[in-house]
Parts: structure tokens; sequence; C-alpha cells
């Protein structure tokens, strides 16, 4: 509670769920202790910036320094957390890199491509 906005909790699910699946190679409590703990880069910037959406906060710096980020870590990220970041710089009001959200929805748009295609498409 008052981590995640109110109206991103079920996509914020989805992300935890996407999030299991790779490390859902460790079932039990050994995978539950596993996918609580686990902090690479991406959950925390998305934690960050989530916490920031509930706390309202519209410091420049922060977002600016978000941004940063977010150019780093997009090649590492998952459609859910694209969609989480956006959604976060939308609520932000974060007009000063409009590249940016171009970049995110592109890569969001490969992303979604690739996953209608399938394995089978990718490999003729």
């Amino acid at each position: 509670i008052d981590k995640v906005p109110f109206d991103l909790v079920k996509a914020y699910n989805e992300r935890m769920a996407q999030q299991g699946r790779l490390v859902g190679a460790a079932r039990g409590p050994i995978g539950k202790i596993l996918r609580r703990h686990r902090k690479d880069a991406a959950t925390i910037l998305i934690h960050s910036m989530l916490q920031a959406c509930v706390e309202k906060r519209r410091d420049e710096m922060l977002w600016d320094t978000a941004a940063d980020a977010l150019r780093r870590e997009l090649p590492r990220m998952l459609p859910a957390d694209i969609g989480l970041a956006l959604s976060c710089l939308v609520k932000a009001d974060y007009r000063r890199d409009t590249a940016l959200i171009a970049e995110l929805l592109r890569q969001l748009s490969l992303q979604a491509e690739s996953a209608t295609r399938g394995p089978r498409a990718n490999s003729e």
C-alpha cells in the first residue's frame, strides 16, 4: 500500500507475474524469496518512479534522473516495465524529453510485435 498508484495496481501485478516467470525456475519457498528480493536496476527504477507518483513528486531533477536511467535500462526492460514507466511519466507530466517517450513507445511496439509473431515466426 502507498507504493503503487491505485490505477496502476493491475499493471504492477502483471509486471510482477512476468518477473516471476523469468525467475520462476526456482519454485516453492526459494522461488518466492528470489522473486521478492530480486533487485535489478530496472526493478529499483520502476519502484522509485511508482513511489514518486504516489507521493505526487514533480521535482524536475528527480524525473530527469529517472529519464536518464530509463535510457540505460531500456534494453533490459519487460513490456510491463515500459508501460509502467510511461504511465509514471504521464502522471508526473514529464515533457522535457519527448525523444525518450518516442523511444519507449517504439521499444514497446517492437516487443509487442515480436511477442505476437512467436518463436515459429522468428525461426522462419
